[in-house]
């Protein structure tokens, strides 16, 4: 069974299929990639290549400006187990997460102010390389921090 068998497909959330401005009945006789965008098939095709291969999978891919978390699994026929009779997902919209996640590191790590790396940025560093075994050869560490909070 590959992709483009003929095979039904059902996504669950309907604002998946409005933004890419998809209707199924459009899609009916289609490949993935004549109607998709070239971004969203190249991150999908192996996920679902794995789903026609009778595997659930779950991942994120981006599609024009939104990103969308997909979990898509292979339904199997009861008379004949190994036989995929239709494939089900859904997609949830995670833009809004991932720029929280990355607006939270910002401010976890840079300051707000000059965005120049912090302490915490600074000891993760560190911590990396102290923890990294192709550091070899040991390193000097020079800190200002102590000097620096006795000056405020």
């Amino acid at each position: 069974l590959s992709l483009h068998d003929a095979l039904p497909i059902s996504y669950i959330e309907g604002s998946i299929l409005t933004h890419l401005n998809l209707n199924m009945s459009r899609m009916i006789g289609k490949s993935f990639e004549e109607e998709l965008p070239l971004s969203f098939t190249s991150v999908c095709i192996p996920f679902l290549t794995r789903v026609f291969d009778g595997e659930a999978v779950e991942f994120d891919a981006p599609i024009f400006d939104r990103i969308y978390h997909n979990s898509v699994n292979p339904i199997f026929d009861t008379a004949e187990p190994n036989r995929i009779i239709e494939v089900v997902g859904y997609a949830i919209d995670i833009t809004e997460r991932i720029e929280a996640e990355k607006k939270i590191k910002q401010l976890a790590y840079y300051d707000p102010l000059t965005t120049l790396p912090n302490r915490n940025h600074f000891s993760e560093i560190v911590e990396n390389m102290i923890q990294d075994p192709s550091m070899k050869r040991g390193f000097a560490l020079l800190s200002l921090f102590p000097w620096l909070r006795k000056m405020a």
